[in-house]
């Protein structure tokens, strides 16, 4: 077996098997990654998170109208105000069970409440939600973290949003949903957090009394569960595809198996014809030799019909090889028996003085040199024309018009007697 094959032999995968293993594989890799991209899924979650931010904007903005209060300085009836005192607990009593962030804009643009912002007895407390206690994942988790965000790093990136304004003294100017909504419209706005982190989705809508807009409450709410979800639902694609690439892979090195080792015992087998090993426990010049070749044609495919070939393949082989031997044994049986003549006539001659016999010998010694010459211009005729045959082109002949054709020559040349055809 030459070297290249050896290695082959001794390598895990053979590089068939890695081609039929990769061309199988990427199929399902480039369809996980493509389902992988869910940005109409996360749209659906942030539109259905605005959906329900706007009825609760407009819950919250029917509660605080109420609270309203006649304005001593307009006319009695027509001019309705919001009052910080009366808005900051209502609010924050609204906000807490939904543990949600809301803010109230003044028509002038000043902030009056923020639903984390309570004032007990003249202060100012600011309450921030705590964030859940995060336990260190197993190193595996991790691992597959990294792998989730190298993976979704791939991905097409959205287009950056706004950053939130983070400023000490929030105006409705710095928020286009909240002029919206000062306007007597519900409007909503996607943002990014400062350095980046997250998304947040703020609706805002107006306070109205009577059709006077009295100010606007925007409604903040971080993207982190849609961002879970998408997560979830991320995750649960990669399992998917793993499983079917692994049930893909398994497929793929069975078919591989089935196609490189009868190849493979193929290849061996040629090997050891090359080389000349017995065949079937017997010399390969033997009569009834069996070819060492596997026969896969049982197998009814293309590697079936590959053994078959090598099989007759090596079957004529052999025969020729056989009928070389035969015929090497004959002409060293016929150049042998002029050449012992010529031997004893040559041998002879040296020591006959007789003139007469001298001519007799040295006219069987020219016979036998004839002979010899005549035999060896036979053999190189016969092997010129198995030369020629050997590199004959066959053609396809029409049996019926040759048979025709001797049965019309035999008509003509044959005599009374002979049989007819």
């Amino acid at each position: 077996m030459t070297a290249p094959a050896r290695a082959r032999r001794r390598r895990i995968l053979s590089p068939l098997t890695r081609r039929i293993l990769f061309l199988n594989l990427i199929g399902p890799a480039l369809l996980g990654v493509g389902l992988l991209y869910l940005d109409d899924y996360r749209d659906g979650l942030i539109e259905a998170q605005r959906a329900a931010l706007r009825m609760q904007a407009r819950i919250v903005a029917t509660a605080l109208s109420e609270t309203a209060r006649l304005d001593e300085e307009g006319e009695a009836g027509l001019d309705y105000r919001l009052t910080a005192e009366i808005v900051r607990p209502v609010l924050f009593r609204l906000m807490q069970p939904a543990d949600g962030h809301a803010r109230i804009f003044a028509p002038d643009g000043q902030i009056l409440a923020d639903s984390r912002i309570v004032s007990p007895y003249g202060g100012r407390v600011l309450v921030e939600p705590l964030p859940p206690p995060r336990a260190v994942p197993p190193w595996p988790m991790r691992v597959a973290n990294d792998l989730y965000d190298g993976v979704v790093g791939v991905l097409p990136a959205r287009a950056p949003l706004p950053v939130w304004p983070d400023a000490p003294e929030p105006r409705a100017e710095d928020f286009p949903e909240v002029m919206a909504a000062l306007g007597g419209e519900t409007a909503g706005a996607l943002r990014s957090y400062a350095g980046g982190g997250g998304m947040l989705i703020t609706v805002a809508a107006p306070v109205q009394r009577f059709k006077q807009v009295l100010g606007g409450v925007m409604l903040i709410a971080g993207g982190e569960p849609i961002e879970a979800s998408v997560r979830s639902l991320r995750v649960d694609i990669v399992k998917l595809c793993l499983g079917a690439m692994l049930v893909t892979a398994l497929a793929s090195l069975y078919i591989a198996r089935t196609i490189t080792r009868p190849i493979l015992r193929l290849a061996a087998a040629t090997e050891r014809v090359r080389r000349g090993q017995a065949i079937g426990g017997r010399r390969s010049g033997a009569a009834a030799a069996k070819p060492a070749i596997p026969d896969l044609r049982a197998r009814n495919d293309e590697i079936g019909d590959l053994s078959g070939a090598l099989v007759e393949m090596t079957a004529a082989l052999w025969q020729r090889l056989d009928a070389i031997e035969r015929f090497a044994a004959d002409v060293a049986h016929e150049v042998r028996n002029p050449l012992t003549s010529l031997k004893s006539a040559v041998e002879t001659a040296t020591r006959v003085t007789d003139p007469a016999r001298r001519e007799k010998l040295m006219q069987i010694i020219v016979e036998d040199v004839q002979r010899i010459d005549r035999l060896l211009g036979d053999i190189s005729g016969a092997s010129r024309l198995d030369a020629e045959l050997s590199r004959a082109q066959g053609e396809s002949v029409d049996i019926g018009r040759l048979l025709e054709t001797l049965a019309e020559i035999h008509a003509e040349t044959a005599g009374p007697a002979a049989p007819r055809i």
